[in-house]
């Protein structure tokens, strides 16, 4: 079973005004995704059009091609994104679920088969229908536990679209959707936006609304997320994309010939990494943030760890899909991934975060916390200092432009308490061949 989560966001297209409704799968937005999945199609596309692959280091092309759908044309939310959309959206033979960027959702769709079942909801069959030599893109099926709230006539297994009866009829029910949509915004009281819900609770400062299952095994929850939890956009986050973008072949090349990176060289980290598998082992999923050409991620999964990985570079993620096929990798920036609350054993920043800014670290922290399950734990290393770096090249000597952050050990163990963790473990490394003086810290979600 998945879990989804739907949320607003306004749109900055000058084609409509109204909020757009996102969706997260598992806590990625659906929009990463699908650009995971159109990736390889797109550059091949612009190869034939062109005759080069330049693209392929744009970080530009590799961001998503897709935005959320207009909350104000939907009508009723729960109807769509069950199958049963307005006429308008029903007419292209399955089900809209992302629109394009420039505003009109129509230009450039996602489309999805949305089949019902007693107990459950799976979207599959995503396609682009301008793009039918693409064919079914290659993601999902993701299945859902069915809201206990799903009109009836909805819940029969096999159950389709009822097409409402009439103009007047949809009229009405939009109407009533938006009045409803208004007042869930300024009031946050459950209303029939999504039939009978529950309030369960408000995390930093996002209010989850959870639609209950009746699912028997106790699935996820299929729940509608009104507002994320804010953490700041740091103003360098593209020209970091774009340095790592960069380096990331020369670093994973290193990483395998020299041992840079690689915790089987270096004994005292690879006793953290493996301290760290040891006691997440049985707590749930770990998710490797940042975690580059994949090494540790792949060293946990040898573990036996239920271990992902996420790297804000495009291309650092191709190197680890290609270095470490048999893993789970997606990319994601460690500002961006909106982690469900307490759905994680264990999460790892190792080395990844020291590029956060100051005043950006503490609520990456605050939503690893979240994110971490009672007794869950995160561990961190990162380099220590008094004094902020500028880099201009790095891995061989290839341009880059980033600030390192230092942080003294007592000064980042006070962030990570602060974030709600209690640390369990310290080690303080020297410098070495590779690098300066270091940290390593471990800490745990109380229970």
């Amino acid at each position: 079973m998945h879990r989804i989560e739907f949320f607003t966001y306004p749109s900055n297209a000058p084609a409509t005004g109204s909020p757009l409704v996102g969706i997260r799968v598992d806590g990625t937005d659906l929009r990463t995704y699908t650009a995971d999945a159109t990736f390889g199609l797109r550059l091949r596309e612009r190869e034939a059009e062109e005759g080069d692959g330049d693209d392929a280091e744009d970080p530009d092309f590799a961001r998503p091609q897709h935005n959320g759908l207009p909350l104000e044309e939907l009508g009723d939310l729960a109807r769509h994104f069950h199958g049963d959309p307005l006429a308008e959206f029903a007419d292209m033979g399955a089900t809209p679920v992302l629109g394009c960027p420039c505003g009109v959702w129509a230009c450039w769709p996602l489309l999805a088969v949305i089949s019902l079942a007693p107990d459950t909801v799976t979207w599959s069959g995503f396609r682009q229908p301008y793009r039918e030599e693409w064919g079914e893109l290659p993601m999902g099926p993701y299945v859902f536990p069915a809201p206990r709230t799903m009109p009836p006539s909805q819940r029969r297994c096999g159950a389709r679209r009822t097409p409402w009866a009439t103009s007047a009829t949809r009229r009405k029910r939009v109407a009533r959707a938006r009045r409803t949509t208004s007042r869930w915004r300024t009031t946050g009281r459950p209303g029939p936006l999504v039939e009978v819900v529950e309030v369960i609770g408000e995390v930093v400062e996002e209010v989850v609304v959870v639609v209950r299952s009746s699912h028997p095994t106790g699935s996820p929850p299929y729940c509608w997320m009104m507002r994320a939890p804010h953490i700041d956009r740091p103003a360098d986050l593209d020209t970091v994309r774009q340095s790592y973008d960069r380096v990331a072949d020369n670093y994973a090349h290193m990483v395998l010939t020299t041992g840079m990176g690689d915790i089987r060289r270096h004994p005292w980290l690879q006793a953290a990494i493996d301290a760290f598998a040891d006691t997440v082992g049985d707590l749930g999923p770990v998710l490797d943030v940042g975690c580059g050409p994949g090494t540790v991620t792949a060293y946990l999964a040898e573990r036996g760890l239920d271990v992902s990985g996420v790297d804000l570079s495009p291309r650092m993620i191709e190197n680890a899909r290609r270095l470490h096929p048999e893993c789970r990798f997606r990319v994601a920036s460690a500002t961006e991934l909106d982690l469900p609350e307490a759905s994680f054993g264990g999460l790892l920043g190792w080395w990844s975060l020291f590029n956060l800014p100051r005043d950006v670290l503490p609520q990456v922290l605050a939503q690893f916390a979240c994110a971490l399950k009672p007794g869950g734990h995160f561990i961190t290393g990162t380099h220590v200092g008094d004094e902020d770096t500028v880099r201009t090249e790095a891995y061989g000597g290839v341009p880059v432009r980033w600030t390192t952050y230092k942080w003294q050990p007592e000064q980042l163990v006070a962030l990570i308490e602060q974030a709600g963790l209690r640390p369990v473990a310290e080690l303080r490394l020297p410098p070495d061949e590779h690098t300066g003086p270091s940290v390593v810290v471990m800490a745990q979600r109380p229970a």
